[in-house]
């Protein structure tokens, strides 16, 4: 429907990806190939459904010097994808992992590719904001372009520049920015063409349990009506799980693999977006398959001595492996990573890597022992008071509804010291 929908007047087709965390490595693996995997079927994706422009809405590299050979990487599989399809332009913006001036400073070079990288906001002599440095035109002909892209990175809360002359708190600059940036895009739009904003920020209230209310990863979080100003579709990256909100107009297209084995509960994919004039965007998730995918065995907890007898029940294949075992004391055995390393070893498993053990402690078995059964990235995706929740539970007791309203109060009060 979508590849019918794209012959029609007035029509923009996108497919939009984020956080790919290139040179990521998992308990000291190297994970290129399966990146390297994703990146040959981002291109199948492209030349399959022939969109006119494909946003990668930031955390192009998981840390802010990547190595050359990754770095190689991305230039590399991003040239081929031009290659492949050189009428689709390319928009890619920075995140909160990308080093702004390392990933802008061969734009013009880009350019020349149909690539438009933008990183850092464009100012003025006077400081204010430069909006059309950020507006990029899609289509083969700038003049007569098929739709565009308000194209924002990764900008701290505090960071958002105050319009010319004026002199306004964060959360007015952040508000005015995006409703400033929209006006400059419908000025150019004299033909009412679909428009897009790409942004890598977390937007409150774009998860049904909350993920994103006060702060994920490092980011504040921005209230959904500081971006919706008339764009017909709101690109996001920065969460890594899908999520599409706002009405419908706005989405998380989610990391295109897990980062983390707090992300293996759901598909990870890219995201095909269908714009039909101002209508309500067509979304279709197309889902990545992980050479090496992040796997919990058993599925449910079991005794370590049953858990490594029964490794021979995994699927065949790389896979990178956390033992899921049950623990009187909310420990493994002072062995237990040589022991699995064996029977890995036995079985010829080994393309299997083990990372770590996730432990079901028993009551009361300590804060240590049950926090460290949380990944980084469950840590990061976990609110401050659900911590503290879990902290007072493994202690057997519950907070009571005062202490609840006092440590949500004082979580308040540090989220707004940090955002002034």
């Amino acid at each position: 429907m979508l590849n019918e929908l794209h012959k029609k007047i007035n029509v923009m087709k996108i497919l939009h990806t984020s956080d790919w965390h290139l040179g990521q490595e998992l308990m000291s693996y190297q994970r290129q190939e399966q990146q390297e995997a994703f990146l040959d079927q981002l291109q199948s994706i492209a030349v399959a459904e022939r969109p006119d422009a494909m946003v990668v809405s930031g955390d192009i590299y998981h840390q802010v010097a990547p190595s050359a050979r990754v770095r190689q990487m991305f230039l590399q599989k991003v040239m081929a994808i031009h290659q492949a399809l050189p009428q689709m332009t390319i928009v890619v913006i920075t995140g909160n992992h990308d080093s702004a001036s390392q990933i802008r400073v061969h734009s013009p070079l880009w350019r020349e590719f149909n690539v438009h990288v933008v990183g850092g906001i464009a100012r003025r002599s006077d400081g204010s904001a430069d909006f059309e440095r950020h507006i990029v035109a899609v289509g083969p002909d700038a003049k007569h372009p098929v739709g565009y892209v308000a194209a924002v990175p990764f900008v701290a809360a505090g960071s958002y520049p105050n319009p010319a002359g004026e002199q306004l708190d964060a959360k007015e600059r952040i508000s005015r920015f995006y409703a400033d940036l929209a006006k400059a895009v419908a000025e150019r739009n004299s033909i009412g063409v679909p428009t897009v904003l790409a942004a890598h920020l977390t937007v409150s209230g774009a998860f049904d349990h909350q993920l994103a209310d006060s702060m994920v990863g490092g980011i504040d979080s921005i209230a959904p009506d500081a971006l919706q100003h008339g764009f017909d579709y709101v690109a996001l990256g920065h969460i890594h799980k899908p999520s599409t909100f706002g009405g419908g107009r706005m989405r998380y297209c989610g990391s295109p693999l897990a980062c983390s084995f707090g992300e293996i509960d759901y598909p990870h994919s890219v995201s095909i977006v269908g714009l039909h004039g101002h209508d309500m965007p067509e979304i279709k998730e197309v889902e990545i398959t992980d050479t090496a995918p992040l796997t919990l065995f058993p599925a449910e907890p079991a005794e370590f001595d049953e858990a490594v007898s029964r490794l021979s029940e995994l699927p065949d294949g790389p896979c990178h492996l956390r033992l899921n075992i049950a623990s009187n004391d909310g420990h493994a055995p002072a062995n237990g990573e040589d022991a699995v390393a064996q029977r890995l070893a036995e079985l010829g498993k080994s393309d299997c890597r083990f990372c770590q053990f996730r432990i079901t402690a028993s009551a009361g078995a300590g804060k240590a022992a049950a926090l460290e059964s949380l990944t980084a990235g469950e840590m990061a995706e976990t609110k401050p008071i659900d911590l503290i929740e879990r902290y007072f539970e493994m202690q057997q007791r519950p907070l009571t509804g005062e202490e609840r309203q006092m440590i949500n109060t004082a979580i308040e009060m540090v989220t707004e010291n940090d955002a002034k």
